[in-house]
């Protein structure tokens, strides 16, 4: 038996599911129940972020990224 759980959020009164192809032309059966939203998306705050891009950095770069964010800076800002 192929079953499709899904949890969603609904606005309104009405409800659009889009089925597997297994399901298409057959005769189902549609449940709706409402969720505790704790008990199915337990929400864990991470310690931190810090360092999640370090992957991405370019070393070499960053000498070269400092000095245009400065001139930048200064070009914007000269004026006021």
């Amino acid at each position: 038996m192929e079953a499709l759980r899904e949890i969603t959020h609904i606005q309104g009164r009405k409800l659009t599911l889009t089925v597997p192809s297994a399901l298409d032309n057959r005769d189902v059966e549609v449940i709706i129940l409402p969720v505790e939203i704790a008990a199915h998306f337990p929400r864990s705050t991470p310690a931190s972020q810090r360092g999640s891009l370090h992957k991405f950095s370019n070393p070499e770069k960053m000498t070269e990224e400092k000095a245009v964010w400065a001139a930048s800076a200064g070009e914007k800002h000269a004026s006021h």
